[in-house]
């Protein structure tokens, strides 16, 4: 049986040049899957995602669709085509 391709709409907070990613991703992908394939291909947005120094996702939290998704759930929510991804990077200072 032939796997389908789906495309999904990237942002991350903070990324430079800010706007919208196109990704393709089979259609049976999970939000986990995306950035473990944003991380390993060495895309634009990875810097962004990743931890320079440990190599661990930077991400805690994202949108899906306008929906909040705890990093902790990223390998449950499957993706579909045309959806809006939104990562959130944790924020410090003081």
């Amino acid at each position: 049986m032939e796997r389908g391709i789906i495309s999904v709409k990237v942002r991350v907070e903070g990324s430079y040049p800010s706007g919208e990613v196109a990704v393709q991703l089979p259609n049976d992908a999970n939000l986990k899957y995306l950035l473990d394939k944003l991380g390993s291909s060495k895309h634009r947005l990875s810097e962004y995602l990743f931890d320079s120094k440990t190599g661990k996702p930077a991400v805690r939290l994202a949108l899906v669709n306008d929906k909040s998704v705890l990093q902790q759930d990223f390998e449950r929510v499957n993706l579909n085509d045309g959806d809006r991804v939104f990562f959130i990077l944790p924020v410090s200072g003081g």
